[in-house]
């Protein structure tokens, strides 16, 4: 099976309720071969 590749940061990640929705979208794919990367928070970086 391939791997499926996920990238989120800066709004989608921008406190503990995104964070949680972006977990619940992962979950429920229902795919053991994701590989999930995620940069920086919304303003953290400039």
């Amino acid at each position: 099976m391939p791997w499926t590749t996920h990238k989120f940061g800066g709004s989608s990640l921008a406190d503990s309720d995104c964070i949680a929705h972006v977990a619940k979208l992962l979950t429920e794919q229902g795919d053991d071969h994701q590989a999930i990367v995620v940069s920086a928070m919304a303003g953290v970086t400039n």
